[in-house]
């Protein structure tokens, strides 16, 4: 499945986007007919190498985005997923030949080969000097038919950002051919990736079809299927399926100076994709071998696919020197080392849990497990009644925190503020939202007040307690009654207590409380964002939360 349609109106989008790329510097210039990207800058009479590659469009930024010092000296689209044709080829050829000969740098598709081909043909005809390369970094597809071969992939983009650097150096046409082979050398370089969906295509659909919790291993950047389907149950171990066929191609070992490149196929999120880079470099770490230099971000992307393919390059002293070369066009992303520090140890907790007064641990903690167990119990309706006015997470947010509580004070043997800071930790840490850090607030307040009282656990001090935490909820999260939050059935349920200690009293007047949020307009918190869900009436489900609480308690 893939998503139902592009933000595109223009009846012709690829020129409409390289005129939008190239209007945004002053550095490149367009050829608007033939859809070619080419430097400004470049003065061919200096009988540099220009080098010139391409391909369809869809796979942005590559290629017009690997135009610029350093990389491309032209760059060739053709229609979404579709080869540039022969014409076009040729104009980027003329724009930019000069006494040093042009590099064309072709990605092992059959419509790119061809078309590339036949142009490089027609400038040789002209006189200009030409050289062609094929990049065939796939690592998924094995075959053996000479008409197919191995897929161009992302690891062609590691041989411009090595080509376009020589280039700058100087290098003539015959040292690039020889480096071009080295650093696409099948055991130096390969490349391998998944998607967990297909990308929109504009004239239909994908033929990536997966179920929930499937991937595609191996698949190509235009929406066709790759070797296979693998149900994923961690990232760790979906690495450890996609690094087979490159060890079969690569053989890493302990000696390589390795570089990384992670590419973003489009609709990846960036923590799924750092989730990737941890699993990839501790792999490779676990196979006895280890990445020296790193570069991720959307590089060649296929549309909107959800997915990613990374390159592993052998690095040898001259690879290393041009792939760390400055360079000024926008695809190549920053490079970096490994090894930055993690710190492992916890975060000592600032109260310490000196066992200094007999005040009735036990009990307080029976009390405490049996509200965190009605709360956990009421994670369905919570739920529910969020679903109609939030996010619909308020139910397993509560549980979350609740079964933390639960942990952290499980054999837990402390003064009293000690103990309720232990419940605000936990709470902190582990429940997540605005609403934990809210009750880690009250809780935080609740220990303070104790703290203050020098431990004295009588009623007094627990009321004044929990008036210091509503009063710090309401100047911190900046709510107050009437504004369809958990302070709708706190503060009444305060005042009770304030008035006759009484629980049972307390708890009814938190339930009312709640009950009445159901014809109140959030005025605080997530939900007042959707005001317009509001006519739900149902009460909210932070104030029902509380109401739960004091009911366990009472």
């Amino acid at each position: 499945m893939s998503r139902s349609g592009h933000l595109i109106t223009d009846d012709d989008p690829v020129r409409c986007a390289l005129t939008g790329l190239v209007r945004t510097t002053d550095k490149l210039g367009l050829l608007l007919h033939e859809r070619v990207v080419y430097r400004r800058d470049w003065n061919a009479e200096e009988g540099k190498v220009a080098i010139v590659s391409g391909g369809g469009s869809g796979h942005e930024p590559f290629a017009a985005g690997l135009v610029g010092q350093g990389g491309l000296t032209a760059a060739v689209a053709g229609s979404v997923f579709a080869s540039p044709p022969a014409g076009a080829v040729l104009a980027a050829l003329r724009k930019v030949a000069g006494p040093g000969g042009v590099m064309l740098v072709v990605f092992n598709y059959t419509g790119d080969r061809i078309n590339f081909g036949l142009a490089a043909e027609r400038a040789r005809a002209e006189g200009i000097r030409v050289s062609i390369h094929f990049v065939a970094d796939d690592c998924a597809l094995e075959s053996e038919d000479k008409a197919v071969g191995r897929r161009g992939l992302l690891g062609g983009i590691a041989a411009i950002k090595t080509l376009g650097a020589a280039a700058e150096a100087g290098k003539d046409l015959e040292y690039m051919g020889k480096l071009f082979e080295e650093v696409t050398e099948e055991s130096r370089l390969g490349t391998i990736g998944f998607a967990a969906t297909g990308c929109s295509l504009p004239s239909g659909e994908s033929g990536i079809n997966l179920n929930p919790g499937e991937v595609e291993l191996g698949l190509g950047v235009h929406g066709e299927p790759g070797i296979r389907k693998y149900k994923i149950t961690s990232t760790r171990a979906l690495v450890q399926e996609l690094l087979k066929p490159v060890q079969r191609r690569i053989k890493l070992s302990p000696s390589d100076d390795l570089l990384l490149l992670i590419n973003n196929l489009g609709g990846l999120t960036e923590i799924e994709q750092l989730n990737l880079i941890t699993a990839i470099v501790e792999e490779i770490e676990a196979q006895n071998a280890k990445v020296s230099l790193v570069g991720s971000g959307h590089i060649m992307t296929s549309l909107d696919m959800a997915g990613a393919n990374f390159s592993l390059l052998k690095m040898n002293t001259e690879i290393r020197e041009f792939i760390t070369a400055p360079c000024s066009f926008p695809a190549w992303p920053a490079l970096t080392t490994p090894g930055g520090e993690i710190d492992t140890q916890e975060t000592k907790e600032t109260f310490d849990c000196p066992k200094t007064v007999n005040w009735g641990v036990s009990g307080v903690r029976a009390i405490v497990q049996k509200v965190c167990a009605s709360l956990i119990a009421s994670k369905d309706l919570l739920n529910e009644l969020d679903a109609a006015a939030g996010d619909g997470d308020c139910g397993s947010t509560v549980a979350l925190g609740a079964e933390a509580v639960l942990k952290a004070i499980d054999g837990l043997d402390c003064d009293p503020s000690a103990f309720f800071y232990r419940i605000a930790s936990a709470l902190e840490n582990d429940m997540g939202g605005s609403s934990g850090s809210l009750l880690s607030l009250l809780f935080t307040a609740f220990a303070t007040t104790i703290k203050i009282s020098e431990e004295q656990f009588t009623a007094p001090v627990v009321i004044a307690a929990l008036s210091s935490g509503c009063t710090q909820i309401m100047q911190i999260g900046r709510a107050a009654e009437q504004d369809r939050t958990m302070l709708d059935a706190l503060c009444p349920a305060l005042r009770e207590l304030q008035s006759s200690a009484d629980l049972n009293k307390a708890a009814k007047a938190a339930r009312a409380g709640a009950e009445a949020t159901k014809d109140m307009v959030a005025r605080a918190g997530r939900a007042s964002y959707c005001k317009e869900r509001d006519s739900a009436k149902v009460p909210d489900a932070g104030s029902v939360m509380i109401a739960i609480a004091f009911e366990a308690l009472a």
